[in-house]
């Protein structure tokens, strides 16, 4: 006896939708997220402002794909801006790194000394 499973026929539910940002175009006015109805891409979410429309003042309207992008983009340009600013900011983690490896092999060096001592001491080298 043959038993199929109903959890194939069973369709998922969709990813909840990005975060929504502010539009780059309008101040103060929060993206919105919309499904598309069409034919040729039915059931695709799109993201635009609200005041995107034909011949409206704002042009700012992407596929959810592409608004990922977007949006990835505006928040590593938010935490370099944050952080201090760009090649600066990449400049001084370069400096910082340098600096840590430096003080890590010092105090190889220091522990490397002190081991050698202990085991002159234990030989019994004054």
């Amino acid at each position: 006896m043959s038993q199929s499973s109903s959890s194939a026929s069973r369709s998922r539910p969709p990813p909840p939708p990005l975060p929504l940002i502010m539009c780059p175009s309008c101040p103060g006015t929060r993206t919105r997220w919309y499904v598309s109805g069409t034919d040729r891409n039915p059931g695709i979410r799109f993201y635009k402002c609200p005041n995107q429309a034909y011949g409206g003042p704002c042009r700012f309207w992407l596929w959810e794909d592409q608004y990922a992008y977007y949006i990835i983009g505006v928040g590593i340009n938010l935490l370099i801006e944050a952080a201090g600013g760009g090649s600066n900011v990449m400049f001084e983690m370069g400096r910082a790194i340098d600096e840590i490896r430096t003080a890590a092999r010092n105090t190889m060096t220091i522990c490397m000394l002190m081991l050698f001592v202990l085991l002159a001491k234990a030989a019994g080298w004054q």
